[in-house]
Protein backbone atom coordinates (compact mmCIF):
# COMPACT_ATOMS: atom_id res chain seq x y z
CA UNK A 1 0.00 0.00 0.00
CA UNK A 2 1.24 3.26 -0.93
CA UNK A 3 0.26 6.76 1.18
CA UNK A 4 0.30 9.63 -1.75
CA UNK A 5 -1.60 13.24 -1.41
CA UNK A 6 -3.80 11.54 1.79
CA UNK A 7 -4.98 8.52 -0.37
CA UNK A 8 -4.32 5.03 -0.12
CA UNK A 9 -3.03 3.03 -3.00
CA UNK A 10 -3.11 -0.83 -3.03
CA UNK A 11 -1.68 -2.78 -5.80
CA UNK A 12 -3.35 -6.56 -5.69
CA UNK A 13 -3.61 -9.55 -7.89
CA UNK A 14 -6.26 -11.02 -9.01
CA UNK A 15 -7.95 -13.53 -11.31
CA UNK A 16 -8.75 -11.68 -14.54
CA UNK A 17 -12.37 -12.42 -15.35
CA UNK A 18 -11.29 -12.91 -19.01
CA UNK A 19 -9.64 -15.81 -19.59
CA UNK A 20 -10.21 -16.84 -22.97
CA UNK A 21 -7.52 -19.81 -22.71
CA UNK A 22 -9.08 -21.19 -19.89
CA UNK A 23 -5.87 -20.73 -18.10
CA UNK A 24 -5.88 -22.71 -14.79
CA UNK A 25 -3.53 -19.39 -13.41
CA UNK A 26 -4.80 -15.85 -15.01
CA UNK A 27 -3.48 -13.55 -12.54
CA UNK A 28 -3.52 -9.75 -13.39
CA UNK A 29 -2.48 -6.72 -11.23
CA UNK A 30 -5.12 -4.07 -10.61
CA UNK A 31 -4.79 -0.79 -8.37
CA UNK A 32 -7.28 0.48 -6.19
CA UNK A 33 -7.51 3.65 -4.00
CA UNK A 34 -9.11 4.17 -0.24
CA UNK A 35 -9.48 7.48 1.64
CA UNK A 36 -7.96 5.63 4.70
CA UNK A 37 -5.78 2.74 4.93
CA UNK A 38 -8.71 0.59 6.36
CA UNK A 39 -11.15 1.22 3.25
CA UNK A 40 -13.19 0.91 1.79
CA UNK A 41 -11.19 0.37 -1.51
CA UNK A 42 -12.28 1.30 -4.94
CA UNK A 43 -10.72 -0.19 -8.27
CA UNK A 44 -9.59 2.80 -10.66
CA UNK A 45 -9.77 1.25 -13.59
CA UNK A 46 -12.36 -1.96 -13.50
CA UNK A 47 -9.26 -3.97 -15.69
CA UNK A 48 -5.74 -4.91 -15.07
CA UNK A 49 -3.16 -2.10 -15.05
CA UNK A 50 -1.48 -4.25 -18.65
CA UNK A 51 -1.78 -7.67 -19.84
CA UNK A 52 1.87 -8.96 -20.16
CA UNK A 53 -0.10 -12.17 -21.93
CA UNK A 54 0.79 -14.46 -18.83
CA UNK A 55 0.20 -14.71 -14.90
CA UNK A 56 1.49 -11.58 -13.28
CA UNK A 57 1.60 -10.90 -9.27
CA UNK A 58 3.00 -9.16 -6.76
CA UNK A 59 3.19 -5.63 -7.63
CA UNK A 60 5.46 -3.44 -5.70
CA UNK A 61 6.45 0.45 -6.47
CA UNK A 62 9.74 2.30 -6.99
CA UNK A 63 10.55 5.59 -7.16
CA UNK A 64 14.13 6.46 -8.51
CA UNK A 65 16.09 9.46 -7.12
CA UNK A 66 14.78 11.43 -10.24
CA UNK A 67 11.15 10.70 -8.97
CA UNK A 68 10.15 8.24 -11.97
CA UNK A 69 7.83 5.29 -10.49
CA UNK A 70 8.62 1.68 -11.52
CA UNK A 71 6.32 -1.38 -11.11
CA UNK A 72 7.92 -4.42 -10.12
CA UNK A 73 6.16 -7.62 -10.29
CA UNK A 74 6.67 -11.07 -10.34
CA UNK A 75 5.64 -13.38 -13.30
CA UNK A 76 4.23 -16.89 -14.32
CA UNK A 77 8.04 -18.66 -14.90
CA UNK A 78 6.51 -22.22 -15.27
CA UNK A 79 5.10 -21.05 -18.50
CA UNK A 80 7.45 -18.48 -19.34
CA UNK A 81 11.15 -19.54 -17.99
CA UNK A 82 13.69 -16.90 -17.31
CA UNK A 83 17.08 -17.64 -19.16
CA UNK A 84 19.75 -16.29 -16.31
CA UNK A 85 22.87 -17.45 -14.47
CA UNK A 86 20.84 -17.85 -11.30
CA UNK A 87 18.22 -19.68 -12.74
CA UNK A 88 20.15 -22.24 -14.64
CA UNK A 89 22.37 -22.64 -11.34
CA UNK A 90 19.30 -23.16 -9.39
CA UNK A 91 17.99 -25.86 -11.93
CA UNK A 92 21.16 -27.31 -12.42
CA UNK A 93 21.57 -27.73 -8.39
CA UNK A 94 18.12 -28.76 -7.23
CA UNK A 95 16.35 -29.57 -10.80
CA UNK A 96 12.73 -28.01 -12.91
CA UNK A 97 10.63 -30.47 -11.11
CA UNK A 98 11.74 -29.79 -7.25
CA UNK A 99 11.48 -25.94 -7.59
CA UNK A 100 7.92 -26.51 -9.59
CA UNK A 101 6.71 -28.94 -6.71
CA UNK A 102 8.57 -26.22 -3.69
CA UNK A 103 6.59 -23.10 -5.56
CA UNK A 104 10.03 -21.59 -5.90
CA UNK A 105 10.59 -19.18 -8.89
CA UNK A 106 13.56 -18.12 -10.45
CA UNK A 107 14.76 -15.19 -11.63
CA UNK A 108 11.06 -13.85 -12.22
CA UNK A 109 11.04 -10.23 -11.02
CA UNK A 110 10.59 -7.94 -13.75
CA UNK A 111 11.19 -4.08 -14.24
CA UNK A 112 8.23 -3.53 -16.71
CA UNK A 113 6.71 0.32 -17.04
CA UNK A 114 7.74 3.67 -15.85
CA UNK A 115 4.53 5.58 -14.41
Amino acid sequence: MYAINNKYYMYYSAHWKENPGNKLENYRIGVAVADSPLGPFIDLTGKPLFDPGYPIIDANVFRDVDNRNYLFYSRCCYEHPVTSEIADWAKSKWGTMLLKKAGFMVSNLIVVCSM
